[in-house]
């Protein structure tokens, strides 16, 4: 489905972002407190850019959808989020250098044998970890690529019941790939999506709409 490769298109940008700046964090760490204003407007660079990107990903997928998706309530909200983890990434990464990253680093310029090298493993992957709405702790990608998916599958969905509408339907049917589904062939009325908007199509769910026959 769209859909999915628009969620799989969007955690590779991600990805190829927060991979520019590790490496960049490596670079400067150990380099002082002059360091982290580099880093600092070198990662705000990264993120302009990986919004820009994304809004130019999320124009693309939108638009064969039509007129369909309100836009502003789907679209602003996801980049928003996308836009929030970024930023903290970028602020994990900072603090960081500012409370331990240079003492580490100057330990590291010294003979240290195996104690060095577990300093060095240490710094070579900072981990990237964001909390979800409900305060849960999540790998920053796994975080980014369900964002992402909700709001391209609930974007999906708004323009598939507003053309279902547009043809005249009132009922609509729940189809799933595994037609096993419990819920596979259900029934629904249009006017009354919303009340198993969440419960059926919840961010990891596969089901469709079609018109009923």
């Amino acid at each position: 489905m769209e859909h999915d490769r628009y969620t799989q298109t969007i955690r590779a940008e991600y990805e190829a972002f927060t991979a520019r700046l590790s490496a960049q964090y490596l670079t400067v760490a150990g380099n002082g407190m002059d360091a982290v204003a580099s880093f600092r407007l070198a990662g705000l660079g990264m993120i302009s850019a990986l919004l820009g990107r994304a809004i130019a990903l999320t124009n693309d997928y939108l638009a064969p959808l039509g007129g369909g998706v309100v836009r502003d309530a789907r679209e602003l909200p996801w980049l928003d989020q996308l836009r929030q983890i970024a930023i903290k990434n970028l602020n994990d990464l900072i603090v960081k250098l500012m409370g331990g990253g240079l003492r580490q680093a100057d330990m590291l310029n010294r003979p240290a044998g195996a104690f060095g090298a577990l300093l060095q493993k240490k710094l070579e992957a900072p981990r990237l970890t964001v909390r979800d709405r409900a305060g849960r702790a999540w790998k920053a990608d796994a975080l980014v690529a369900g964002y992402a998916r909700d709001f391209a599958y609930q974007a999906y969905l708004d323009a598939q019941i507003a053309r279902l509408k547009e043809e005249g339907a009132q009922v609509a049917t729940i189809v799933y790939p595994d037609p096993t589904h419990r819920n596979h062939g259900m029934q629904v009325n249009l006017a009354d999506i919303d009340q198993v908007r969440k419960t059926i199509f919840h961010p990891n769910s596969n089901a469709r709409l079609v018109a009923h026959v």
